[in-house]
């Protein structure tokens, strides 16, 4: 799936060896197909029987999610498109999470 451009891998910016980071998690990488997988598909035979507001109240939060993780992806590529200076990602650990950091490339 990775050669297919489906998923993708992902580990914190400041991880010093990315490749054998076992921090890393797997994403899948186009929005619709989260979206389709993550939320409408586990409730697609519901919406079939037109259960749509029974269903409505459970789903509103996971389009939510949704829309958050496409947001922050959006700043993630803004920063990443209008700035050289900055190795821009997701940062986490075990007590926090900074979703759009930039980190300050250093010559040595």
């Amino acid at each position: 799936m990775r050669d297919l451009f489906l998923i993708y891998r992902e580990v914190p910016v400041l991880e010093k060896n990315p490749a054998k980071s076992k921090k890393g998690y797997y994403q899948v990488a186009d929005p619709f197909l989260r979206f389709w997988f993550g939320t409408v598909f586990p409730y697609e035979s519901f919406l079939e029987f037109g259960q749509v507001d029974m269903i409505r109240e459970r789903l509103e939060p996971q389009i939510q999610t949704h829309i958050f993780w496409c947001f922050e992806q959006l700043c993630r590529d803004y920063v990443r498109q209008h700035s050289m200076q900055f190795n821009c990602g997701r940062q986490w650990a075990k007590n926090y999470e900074i979703d759009v950091p930039g980190v300050m490339w250093m010559v040595v």
